[in-house]
């Protein structure tokens, strides 16, 4: 099993840090924040750090396993697993919104994007697999 950690846009860095400072900025620098009572401000902090939980799944558990059958994509609180017979295209992507380089996977008529650091070696493991899948099928 060959593990590829996920690549994380800068930007989405950023916002999970300003979206994590929001809460204690507006406790301690809002006026009208004394008029809330405790309980008030208990559950604005709850509800806003459970949030916070869910981006940072995308952070932490961002990456592909490659076994010899199977991979396995992980993103955020999803776990997809797609057989490596069914990879019938890779193509590289640049320039996109969320990272400056992704790969295009085509699965069994679903496409998906894929950023990690190593993107040239997943690249030659997929394509690897979808010239063996093009082989067998004739």
């Amino acid at each position: 099993m060959k593990k590829y950690p996920g690549k994380n846009a800068l930007w989405f860095l950023l916002f999970v840090i300003i979206y994590t400072l929001i809460p204690p900025c507006v406790y301690f620098f809002w006026e009208g924040g004394a008029a809330l009572s405790p309980t008030r401000w208990a559950a604005f902090f709850l509800c806003f750090y459970i949030v916070d939980l869910i981006w940072l799944t995308f952070l932490l558990r961002n990456r592909v396993e490659l076994f010899e059958d199977k991979f396995v994509v992980y993103s955020g609180l999803n776990k997809t697993a797609f057989p490596l017979n069914s990879v019938l295209r890779v193509e590289r992507v640049e320039k996109t919104a969320l990272s400056p380089e992704r790969l295009r996977v085509t699965a069994q008529g679903r496409k998906f994007h894929l950023a990690v650091k190593d993107l040239d070696g997943l690249a030659a493991e997929l394509n690897q697999a979808a010239a063996r899948n093009k082989a067998e099928r004739g």
